[in-house]
């Protein structure tokens, strides 16, 4: 589920992205992603299917 989500620009190319913090049962996650692949609104208590690649560390 969405805790937060901002549309946010990246100051080198000027693109727009996604920000979304997600809770999972277990876990939460930094989610960015590409506008062009986002289908569907976005927005707090939205629920998401993400697929991708998983970049991170364990705390």
């Amino acid at each position: 589920r969405v805790v937060a989500h901002r549309v946010l620009t990246n100051e080198e190319t000027g693109d727009t992205f996604h920000w979304l913090l997600v809770k999972s049962l277990e876990a939460s996650y930094d989610i960015v992603a590409d506008p062009a692949v986002v289908k569907g609104p976005l927005g707090v208590d939205a629920v998401v299917r993400i697929g991708g690649a998983f970049f991170g560390r364990i705390l």
